[in-house]
């Protein structure tokens, strides 16, 4: 099995099942809007649903939009992940990362007709849009993306200056 699978194999379905557990646990132990302070006027666990796209965009489409938009992501990832090489181990786990949120997120989707979401960062009045562990997961990865993504362009880049320098 080759590392990039055994990454996918990992990842993918430990984001899913991490993803599910913590709002299941959220569905049935925290009513709809209701709110657990965890540091004051920092972090609460705060029971919502999203109707819509990231930071609640498009909320007025419907779910059955999303549901699309998710299944053609989730279809590119795909997509990604097989023309990795065998050992590109950090895009490996970047997609993996990506996809077990797509993943997690559709189910919400499916089952709930929106995506729940709970953990609540603020600053006082200042507020992060509400997300879940999928919407972490998914930023992870998008990071880890564009860390491999600038690292490859610079070791490409001293590549090409190390060749066209002249020699001594």
């Amino acid at each position: 099995m080759t590392p990039k699978l055994k990454i996918f194999l990992l990842v993918t379905p430990l984001v899913v099942l991490l993803d599910q557990f913590t709002k299941y646990l959220v569905n049935t132990h925290l009513a709809p809007y209701a709110s657990i302070t965890v540091v004051e006027n920092f972090i609460h666990l705060s029971h919502v649903r999203n109707p819509g796209g990231a930071f609640g965009v498009l909320s007025w489409v419907g779910p059955n939009f999303f549901v699309v938009i998710a299944g053609l992501a989730i279809g590119v990832v795909f997509i990604f992940f097989w023309s990795l090489g065998r050992d590109q181990r950090l895009p490996a786990t970047a997609l993996s990362l990506i996809l077990g949120g797509a993943v997690g997120n559709l189910a919400d989707r499916v089952r709930l007709g929106s995506v729940v979401d709970f953990i609540d960062v603020h600053w006082h009045s200042l507020r992060w849009p509400a997300f879940n562990v999928a919407d972490a997961a998914i930023t992870v990865g998008v990071v880890l993306l564009v860390v491999e993504l600038l690292t490859t362009e610079s070791h490409k880049r001293q590549e090409l200056v190390g060749e066209s320098a002249p020699a001594d």
